[in-house]
């Protein structure tokens, strides 16, 4: 479990309701793209291996069990 982080400043955050939006907030920068529409690939003719709900289930963000 963190205890204490330091953000961007050199400040030591040590709440933890304020260490998990830090982490929520450096990783919704770092794997979210920066792009407002939704680009789609073209037709390759590639067999669809998995669902659209599968893939939704691996592009959410985890919970904090996850993460532990």
């Amino acid at each position: 479990m963190v205890i204490k982080l330091k953000d961007a400043c050199g400040v030591w955050i040590d709440n933890l309701k304020a260490i998990v939006d830090k982490f929520s907030l450096d990783y919704s920068k770092r794997f979210k793209s920066t792009h407002s529409t939704n680009r789609t690939l073209p037709n390759l003719g590639l067999v669809k291996l998995i669902s659209d709900t599968e893939n939704c289930e691996l592009i959410r963000l985890s919970d904090m069990e996850e993460i532990k």
